[in-house]
């Protein structure tokens, strides 16, 4: 049973999910974002000329992926949403439409408190970051940190916080009472819970772009000669930071659905034990039957084993392994710097860079 008429619904997912300033900046995103982007660009001509060489390129690409990033993250509790209605629709998610809208309802509301944590705890690590690169010179960058800190705490502070309540849908699913019905034999090739993976998927797509900016950097820094260098140990900081909150949003979620959906396939074992004898009866029959009633014992044959097969392949992961691969291999590479750091390495590495940059040039 899907959820009631979609213009109503989205009117929760938009007024109960998204605080009032956030409707109204993603209703002028064009034009705010012009006016951020015409402030940073008079922000480095009074401090630098038109030396573009000169400009603060961390700052400038800092501030351009915040405010990317910060657009498609406006657009998980429409996601949520999404992912409910699917389950709805296909019937794997059992619950009548009123309890539908309560349990949205109280899921985007505990979504908007998280949003209120996080953006105080993401601009307070920012600026202890600032302070530990800079020290005794933070002075001279404090406008510059403050700002980027207000924008992260407007921007990546409510995805984060979201992210991290919406990590808890499977959990209050059952705390609700609501109930999956998972279909070995569905299409999707995840019981039917595929829009959970898509979703979830989704959310550490968004939190792996600034962990991929902290992590290109720490690779560009050797590069760059001194000019940096105080933001090395810095990032790798923050780097292990934003990959453990995409981990967090990514598996934790899952987690959850996994537990729900190994105990249905316990349950879908037990009818997988009928069918085998059931199978096993027709075989039976089949040696003696002929004609009309061979053909039909055959069919039915042919549906037991399928379907016995269907529930022994049955996942218990509502994301397929590619996926899970994909998402592996690219944290992996992520923290290719924080490994690199605590092993003693990264001097090595800075080394090799600057010698390869000094051979080219």
């Amino acid at each position: 049973m899907s959820l009631p008429a979609r213009d109503d619904q989205h009117m929760v997912t938009a007024d109960l999910a998204l605080w009032r300033p956030e409707r109204w900046i993603r209703r002028h995103y064009l034009p705010w974002t012009a006016l951020v982007l015409v402030l940073l660009l008079l922000n480095e001509l009074n401090l630098f000329g038109t030396d573009l060489k000169a400009w603060d390129w961390l700052f400038v690409s800092g501030i351009v992926t915040l405010l990317i990033a910060g657009r498609i993250a406006l657009n998980l509790p429409a996601k949520v949403h999404e992912t409910l209605d699917r389950l709805a629709r296909r019937e794997t998610l059992k619950a009548e439409p009123d309890e539908l809208v309560a349990f949205e309802t109280a899921v985007h509301n505990a979504a908007r408190r998280s949003t209120l944590v996080w953006s105080g705890i993401l601009p307070v690590v920012l600026l202890v970051g600032w302070i530990a690169a800079k020290q005794e010179d933070f002075g001279r960058y404090a406008l510059v940190a403050v700002l980027e800190a207000v924008l992260a705490g407007v921007f990546a502070g409510p995805f984060i916080g979201r992210a991290v309540s919406y990590a808890r849908l499977g959990y209050r699913m059952t705390e609700a009472g609501l109930r999956l019905d998972t279909d070995p034999e569905h299409l999707d090739g995840a019981g039917g819970l595929r829009p959970v993976g898509d979703l979830y998927f989704f959310q550490a797509s968004v939190l792996a772009v600034p962990a991929a900016y902290l992590g290109a950097w720490w690779f560009i820094f050797p590069l760059l000669g001194n000019r940096y260098s105080e933001w090395s140990t810095t990032y790798v900081g923050q780097l292990a930071f934003a990959v453990f909150l995409e981990i967090l949003a990514f598996v934790a979620p899952l987690w959850a659905f996994h537990v729900i959906m190994s105990e249905e396939k316990e349950e879908h074992l037990r009818d997988a034990d009928d069918i085998s004898q059931q199978a096993a009866a027709t075989r039976r029959r089949l040696a003696t039957a002929s004609g009309d009633e061979r053909a039909q014992l055959q069919d039915e044959l042919t549906w037991l084993t399928d379907r016995y097969q269907a529930i022994d392949a049955m996942p218990t992961w509502p994301v397929g392994p590619r996926v899970r691969l994909r998402f592996t291999r690219n944290n992996l590479a992520l923290l290719l710097p924080v490994v690199a750091q605590s092993l003693g390495v990264s001097d090595s590495w800075q080394t090799l860079l600057q010698d390869i940059q000094k051979t080219v040039s």
